[in-house]
């Protein structure tokens, strides 16, 4: 069976198990297998239990124990395999022969040819896998532990929010908010064969979670996680992600400018805000995110700017530094909302943050009437006043903040989204957050306040449709031949480049390739000035090796650049082949924009716009997105960046440009990464000229790295 649904009634049985085997329990000293007995006892599963120990004559914790698994009286349902690696693959036979549904297995440590061994059993065997490497799965709701660490995290109280992690450790991060129960905690190591996508599918089915949060470190089959996610958007059940491991694009060092800019991590991101799901940074803003995505008492916001209310100008500047360095969005108030409120709070300059206590004149009532002002501005998505309810409160400071507290349950009431955040991330008080209620949360500091509102009005966005595919692009047989272009790993020719780019609508600027300065006479018909290049696979950036002149006015200056670039490539690139020189037309009157693309086999393409030129990596002036893309997302793209705002017509200082050719150009490129991301490193075009007003595209020059044919998949 193919797709997310493949493993549910495996799954359904780790979480209801009739029977439960343990193999790795000793009589002699205390183990994981121990361990994992010894929490299924305490929460009352020992009738369920049974231990395969080998050598074992008498039970084990009070546990009957057997010397395989054939002689079991009764076939398990689950089986906690906790044994050396170098065991493990003769007990899943064991296990698979007697019709055991699914093993989990937190052994590590295995040898390259024991993982290649497991892996061929497991592509044959019934039985289900989870694991190796991970902590095991807890399933709150039934109170089950199947864990491998004894009470730990197994006595949390349950709540409705899943979470499914690939790093065991994070496990812990369920304790990171105050208040917030889980319904499952699911720890899935290396993922040899249960994977995230197929837990996201059975918890879309699951009554007792409303939420899922997901801490990553890959995703393996990303159209077996789109699906997954897209079965938890139609249940109603919203997703917040944490990625870890955030690299580099490769291991390598980086060959293609857009390599140096883009990390790898925008794969992810690209990824996630296409599917309209919110992104955390941190254990913090996960827990933060959860926190709220499961109290449905909590009303959506409309957009995710805020407004932060407090009786401190200190603290309201503060909040101001903290929310530029860390991407808070602040709303903007309209003219009305700043006039209303300078009624209220006389002498004060209107701001947000907004200093509550800042006007000695205000009324004794200017936190409802600020809060109510404020939520009737359509900028506004919701309000966060900052009041000082960590756990160590006293009770002084309970009174005191009975005015805002009275005034936020107030606007509650009318159904706008209103938060408490404290001043710090230590903790929140009980006291606290029982008076505020369930439709008010109180979130422990100004960021986690932010992700929680982002976490809110994410997760519903209409289903995004892939763009029609342009009908001049190649054809099936034409693409299988393009592919080979990319077998070598490395950067292909110039002429395999130029044929690839033609193929997709993208045309070079005219040129002439000279093999030396004595076919000078090539260039008849040439319009100077002109600009030469060398020719050599051995030197992708021809700038950065002083392989590039420009302004070039006649053959005899063609002449001199060529031994000019001959002598400055000797001395930089001594064993670089010099295949030829190639001449261009010099463009005036143009914006030089970077076009770039990089290919991932497993997560596809992502086209990339920016500032062009030598210093596009200095600019570091780049957007990028999931390919492929249509021709609104390609004007979109453009439009956010600098290059895209001079383009524009920025304060006047070129006329504007018609941006139609360049967004044709990123499109086209988008879906050359799209149909070769599996075998497509990195792209550069760079620098392509746009040509002001008329917005006519020269593509200068182009860099493409293959990344070579695909291989087998590594085993972790």
């Amino acid at each position: 069976m193919s797709g997310p649904d493949r493993y549910r009634s495996q799954i359904s049985a780790l979480f209801d198990p009739k029977r439960i085997v343990v193999l790795g329990a000793s009589a002699t000293r205390v183990s994981d297998g121990n361990n994992a007995v010894t929490n299924l006892v305490r929460h009352g599963h020992k009738d369920k239990l049974s231990i395969v120990h080998p050598k074992a004559t008498a039970p084990i914790q009070g546990v009957p124990t057997y010397r395989s698994a054939a002689e079991l009286p009764e076939r398990p349902d689950v089986a906690l395999v906790s044994i050396p690696a170098s065991g493990v693959l003769d007990a899943l036979l064991d296990l698979d022969a007697i019709g055991c549904p699914v093993a989990v297995v937190p052994s590590a440590g295995f040898s390259t040819t024991q993982k290649a061994e497991l892996r061929a059993f497991l592509r044959e065997a019934d039985i289900v896998f989870h694991g190796p490497n991970n902590m095991g799965v807890l399933n709150l709701t039934a109170d089950l532990p199947l864990w491998f660490y004894d009470g730990m995290l197994t006595e949390d109280p349950a709540g409705t929010a899943a979470l499914i992690t690939q790093s065991g450790s994070a496990s812990f991060s369920m304790r990171a908010a105050e208040g917030t129960g889980y319904s499952k905690v699911i720890t899935t190591g290396n993922e040899y064969g249960l994977t995230t996508p197929d837990y996201m599918d059975w918890l879309a089915g699951d009554p007792d979670t409303n939420a899922v949060g997901l801490v990553l470190e890959s995703i393996r089959d990303v159209p077996m996680f789109i699906a997954a996610l897209k079965r938890l958007r139609e249940a109603d059940k919203p997703v917040v992600v944490m990625k870890v491991g955030r690299t580099a694009s490769g291991s390598r060092l980086a060959a293609a400018h857009t390599e140096a800019i883009v990390s790898r991590d925008e794969f992810y991101a690209n990824l996630f805000s296409k599917y309209d799901v919110p992104m955390a940074r941190d254990y913090d803003e996960l827990a933060s995110a959860l926190s709220v995505l499961t109290r449905r008492s909590v009303p959506r916001p409309k957009r995710k700017d805020l407004v932060f209310v407090t009786d401190s100008g200190g603290q309201a500047a503060l909040i101001a530094d903290i929310a530029q360095r860390q991407e808070i969005p602040l709303a903007t108030y309209s003219a009305e909302t700043r006039a209303k409120l300078e009624a209220v709070f006389p002498g004060l300059d209107i701001n947000n943050p907004l200093d509550a206590g800042g006007s000695p004149s205000a009324p004794d009532d200017h936190y409802a009437q600020a809060l109510q002002i404020l939520s009737q501005d359509p900028s506004v998505g919701a309000v966060a006043v900052v009041i000082e309810g960590q756990a160590q409160v006293e009770p002084i400071e309970f009174e005191y903040s009975s005015p805002p507290r009275e005034a936020m349950k107030e606007l509650a009431a009318t159904g706008f989204p209103v938060f408490g955040t404290t001043s710090s991330t230590v903790s929140t008080s009980e006291a606290f957050r029982a008076d505020l209620g369930p439709g008010i949360p109180l979130m422990r500091g100004y960021r986690n306040t932010a992700i929680a509102v982002e976490a809110l009005t994410m997760n519903h966005a209409p289903w995004p449709t892939e763009p029609e595919r342009p009908a001049h692009l190649p054809a099936p047989d034409e693409l299988e031949r393009l592919a080979k272009l990319f077998d070598a790993p490395g950067p292909i020719s110039a002429d395999a480049a130029a044929g690839l780019l033609s193929a997709y609508g993208l045309k070079g600027i005219r040129s002439a390739i000279l093999r030396d300065h004595d076919d000078v006479g090539a260039l008849h018909g040439m319009r100077y000035p002109v600009v030469v290049k060398v020719l050599s696979r051995d030197v992708p950036h021809r700038a950065d090796a002083g392989a590039v002149v420009v302004g070039v006015d006649d053959e005899d200056g063609v002449r001199a650049a060529i031994e000019q670039i001959r002598a400055n490539v000797a001395a930089a690139i001594p064993a670089a082949v010099i295949d030829g020189f190639e001449v261009q037309p010099q463009v005036t009157e143009a914006t030089e924009i970077a076009v770039g693309a990089i290919g991932d086999r497993a997560l596809g393409g992502i086209v990339t716009v920016g500032s062009g030129g030598a210093l596009v990596e200095l600019y570091d002036d780049v957007a990028t997105a999931a390919a492929p893309i249509d021709a609104a997302q390609a004007k979109s793209l453009i439009a956010s960046t600098i290059g895209g705002k001079l383009l524009a017509g920025y304060r006047r200082l070129q006329p504007a440009t018609d941006l139609d050719a360049l967004a044709e150009l990123l499109v086209n490129v988008s879906w050359l990464v799209h149909d070769h991301h599996a075998r497509l490193a990195a792209m550069d075009l760079n620098p392509v000229l746009v040509e002001t007003t008329s917005g006519r595209t020269s593509i200068v020059d182009s860099l493409i790295i293959a990344a070579g044919a695909p291989t087998a998949a590594a085993d972790d």
